[in-house]
């Protein structure tokens, strides 16, 4: 579904005939698909794999609960908040290995004109908040020592369970 012009996934679903609930890796690159319109992801309850490249997404507010879902790329977006999307990804992906976010806002580089420092502080705010599953961010891979360095510079956030509205620091 890839490169389709699309702009939402009700659109898409002539292309999804059943059974839908066994598609396990998607490819949405190059659509023009919105925030709102992740929510169809929902019918998809062995998603193991889905690519996002190159849409409109700005938040992940409506990312719905994907729980086998291990590798996520959502490069080329237009995501600003980055703490909303980690929490976000915290609370629906609990089975994400490898995560990439290249050329977002949200994902400082030096390829976007950020200094190392902010780099380095955007690995680890997410290595520490994704906690051990996570084995790659943005292509490369998470080691020991940058696991050590992340969980020093941003403790790990407990979120409260829907509706309580507090979080805690560990």
């Amino acid at each position: 579904l890839a490169f389709r012009g699309l702009t939402d996934l009700a659109s898409a679903q002539a292309l999804w005939q059943p059974p839908s609930n066994q598609i396990t890796e998607l490819d949405l690159s190059g659509n023009c698909l919105t925030d709102a319109s992740l929510r169809e992801l929902a019918r998809l309850p062995r998603l193991d794999t889905l690519v996002l490249d190159g849409n409109r997404l700005t938040c992940l507010a409506h990312l719905p609960n994907l729980p086998r879902l291990r590798v996520l790329w959502l490069n080329r977006n237009s995501l600003h908040n980055l703490a909303d999307c980690v929490h976000r990804l915290i609370r629906c992906c609990p089975s994400l290995a490898s995560l990439s976010m290249m050329d977002n806002p949200a994902a400082p580089s030096y390829f976007n004109g950020a200094s190392y420092q902010e780099y380095e502080d955007y690995r680890h705010f997410v290595i520490s908040q994704c906690g051990r599953r996570l084995q790659d961010l943005d292509g490369i891979r998470v080691t020991p020592n940058e696991r050590q360095a992340s969980a020093r510079a941003f403790p790990r956030i407990v979120l409260a369970p829907p509706g309580q509205g507090r979080t805690e620091s560990l």
